[in-house]
């Protein structure tokens, strides 16, 4: 399993992506603050944890669900999961697509 892509889909409808390739290392560089470490907590939030650990700040403010897309042998699979409501830490509120190319 490879993460081929992570999304976030803002509030009023705009959707950002960070591509990746598949079958390679990817490094992801930038300033700080630029939300490099929000997405490993994506990606955690995605797979079913317990808290969304997107550090409090511009994305949590904007963002309805966050998603990502993953390659597996033969197909692949997205996941989708809504952003916590205020005042609570996580959402029940998932989205799941399975298909050869999505």
């Amino acid at each position: 399993m490879q993460i081929s892509k992570i999304i976030v889909y803002s509030k009023d409808g705009r959707q950002r992506s960070v591509d990746f390739r598949l079958g390679a290392v990817n490094i992801i560089t930038g300033g700080s603050s630029r939300g490099k470490s929000a997405l490993i907590a994506i990606v955690d939030y995605c797979l079913g944890s317990g808290e969304c650990g997107v550090p409090a700040g511009a994305i949590p403010s904007a963002v309805s669900w966050y998603g990502i897309l993953l390659q597996l042998e033969a197909q692949q699979v997205f996941v989708a999961r809504a952003a916590p409501a205020p005042g609570l830490k996580s959402s029940s509120d998932v989205y799941l697509e399975a298909g050869a190319s999505l």
